[in-house]
């Protein structure tokens, strides 16, 4: 059977398995309700320990499966009792052997009865998106990208990344990193792993040369039909123990969610016409802002939408004498109450970390100067800029600690 193409995207990753459970996972569950985020098996695009970070809503994700079917398996069943009389003898003893826990570990969580195997080449890919916060204008901009990465690599077959339409929304894509896997084929096991900074670089890969190489003999599992699946829990007569296992195969599931984190980008611009450098999370202001004699600088770093554990809030407040807006983290609300006295309190722009304690792991430090002269908060992301700064600022030290851009 010739390779075809299976795509799935979203502009985070709870969108993005919710797409793949949508068109995988369509049912045969037994009423075990699976939640996108226990297929965590489906995103994993990266090997960084930080997992709450890597797959927080800073990205958006798309997979590409170019997939050769050679052989079909499957049981024409409908009921698990059916299958019941053939357990073998050491699925019986395990049974009453080993804690629900292990048994789980050991069987899984479903028995398949429709599967396909042969080849399967599978692109991750991930990126970050900072020109819209739309959701559906963010899933075909990922996309894109990934369109982009299969074709650079050899692998499209309907050449979708050369047109206009294409081209132009991978542009948007930043930060991007694309795992390529071989599963099934003389290659099964290989690993690509790519990144913007290193770029899409020209792989030598034949793409008929793989689908040929796919074999029975070194077939890899590409597809399985989740109608026809029946939760382990199904082969077992006695209640208790069966509910037990139930019991054990949900805490399974529950825990193979992925982590994440809400987090939105901080925009950046500097006002030269009242010396103002204004810091948002809002990007309709940041794009509606006047653009005369103004400078845009996009994203420059990325806090906490809603508040989480030891975070703390960035207050935002604004001197309409000096045409400076402010930005208080570290001192709370008393050093707030001590600006509303002179200034107008504008809202909290998002939630970082404290200097004050230790950051978590993928934090950097936020920089806080003063400019006496032009009456001007400055942060600074980049520890190699301080210096410079403080030649005619005065320096705050470290306002908060917060995601890189």
């Amino acid at each position: 059977m010739i390779a075809n193409e299976d795509f799935y995207a979203g502009a985070n990753v709870e969108e993005f398995l919710q797409e793949i459970k949508d068109k995988k996972v369509t049912g045969g569950s037994g009423g075990l309700k699976i939640g996108p985020l226990s297929l965590s098996g489906s995103a994993k695009v990266t090997k960084e320990k930080n997992e709450r970070y890597s797959y927080s809503n800073k990205y958006s994700f798309a997979r590409v499966d170019i997939i050769k079917r050679i052989k079909r398996l499957y049981l024409d069943v409908v009921d698990a009792n059916d299958l019941i009389p053939y357990l073998s003898t050491a699925f019986i003893n395990n049974l009453n052997k080993m804690t629900p826990e292990q048994f789980v570990e050991e069987y899984g969580t479903h028995v398949l009865l429709d599967i396909s195997i042969g080849g399967r080449l599978q692109f991750n890919y991930r990126s970050v998106i900072t020109e819209t916060d739309n959701n559906i204008e963010k899933k075909k901009i990922v996309e894109a990208g990934a369109k982009t990465s299969i074709g650079i690599f050899g692998a499209s077959g309907n050449g979708s990344h050369e047109t206009t339409e294409v081209k132009n929304l991978n542009k948007k894509n930043s930060n991007w990193d694309v795992e390529i896997s071989y599963h099934g084929g003389t290659n099964s096991g290989l690993n690509y792993s790519l990144t913007s900074t290193e770029g899409l670089t020209s792989i030598q890969f034949n793409k008929t040369q793989w689908e040929e190489s796919v074999s029975d003999k070194n077939a890899a599992l590409v597809d399985i039909n989740w109608n026809k699946t029946f939760p382990i829990y199904e082969f077992i007569s006695d209640v208790a123990k069966k509910q037990q296992i139930k019991k054990a195969v949900e805490n399974y599931l529950e825990g193979k969610k992925l982590q994440t984190m809400n987090l939105i980008p901080m925009y950046t611009l500097y006002d030269m016409n009242v010396y103002d450098c204004l810091y948002t999370t809002n990007l309709k202001e940041y794009i509606s802002y006047p653009t005369n004699n103004v400078a845009k600088n996009g994203a420059c770093f990325y806090v906490h939408k809603t508040q989480e554990a030891n975070t703390i809030p960035i207050y935002r407040v604004y001197d309409s004498n000096g045409h400076n807006h402010i930005y208080l983290a570290r001192g709370g609300e008393a050093e707030l109450n001590q600006y509303l006295s002179w200034t107008q309190y504008e809202g909290i722009e998002g939630y970082v970390y404290s200097p004050y304690q230790t950051p978590p792991a993928g934090t950097i430090p936020i920089y806080a100067f003063y400019a006496e002269e032009s009456i001007n908060c400055i942060l600074v992301m980049n520890e190699k800029e301080v210096p410079s700064y403080s030649e005619w600022c005065t320096y705050n030290g470290v306002a908060f600690y917060a995601y890189p851009q």
